[in-house]
């Protein structure tokens, strides 16, 4: 073992807590509704950009990658569905920065962290 401690998160909450029982009791009650919480709200342009699987893109053109990441646990771990949508609206609103209007995920979740192709695919009219 290369000395690491496995109760310093609960070391960490004793300190925060030490002679306050109502902390304790309430970071104990409030952890649980954190992990679930979306922190991430979509833009009206990232709204406009579709992910799509990875055969939909042959007729489009890459514009570039995007790396996501986002908080995975919060004392406790966090939904695997709540990470993943934050993760795929975090690209979105990259890629619409990128002027992409869809994106591929290129990795699985791991950490908290996901990577996209981001292209643009519809014609401009014009």
């Amino acid at each position: 073992m290369l000395g690491v401690n496995l109760n310093y998160p609960i070391t960490i909450m004793k300190k925060l807590t030490a002679g306050h029982p109502r902390a304790l009791y309430l970071l104990i009650c409030v952890a649980p509704l954190l992990a679930h919480c979306t922190w991430v709200k979509p833009t009206p342009d990232s709204e406009k950009v579709r992910l799509v699987p990875a055969d939909r893109v042959a007729d489009c053109r890459l514009l570039g990658d995007v790396t996501t990441s986002t908080v995975d646990k919060v004392i406790i771990k966090r939904g695997a569905a709540k990470v993943k949508s934050e993760l795929e609206t975090l690209a979105r609103m990259e890629a619409a920065k990128m002027n992409a209007d869809t994106i591929v995920a290129t990795s699985e979740v791991v950490q908290g962290r996901q990577t996209f192709n981001a292209y643009r695919c519809r014609r401009d009219a014009g």
